[in-house]
């Protein structure tokens, strides 16, 4: 485990990454932050081009999509809320599909976060049109 700052150009290029927090508190994500599909953004989410705003919620991303570094690699995002609070330890990531922005709200039914999008990319990692 290392800071951003540790992380090593060799580093980047060589392992799965997970990336913590966003453009703006982390300088990996600074570095990539365009090249992703998914961004958590201050007032919302940035999903492909499209830019939306969701006031009065405290969201969450997870993303899961091929290094920009290199593409035989994976990377992780966290940005924002934690998923799972009411989840028990040993069940905190099941069936998380490849991305989702989530809301602080629980969904009481599975004490999942209530999911504001998510879905799976295609077989060429693009967003589902």
């Amino acid at each position: 485990m290392k800071s951003d700052a540790e992380v090593t150009a060799d580093d980047y290029v060589r392992y799965n990454l997970i990336l913590f927090g966003t453009r703006a508190s982390n300088a990996l994500l600074a570095k990539v932050a365009d090249k992703l599909p998914l961004e958590l953004l201050p007032n919302g989410y940035r999903l492909g081009e499209k830019k939306v705003a969701v006031p009065g919620l405290e969201l969450g991303v997870q993303l899961c999509y091929p290094s920009p570094w290199n593409a035989e690699r994976m990377i992780v995002v966290q940005s924002g809320l934690f998923w799972g609070a009411a989840l028990p330890i040993n069940h905190k990531f099941d069936l998380l599909p490849e991305y989702i922005v989530y809301a602080d709200k629980i969904d009481f039914s599975d004490n999942t976060n209530r999911a504001v999008i998510a879905g799976f990319f295609d077989h060429n990692w693009n967003l589902p049109k």
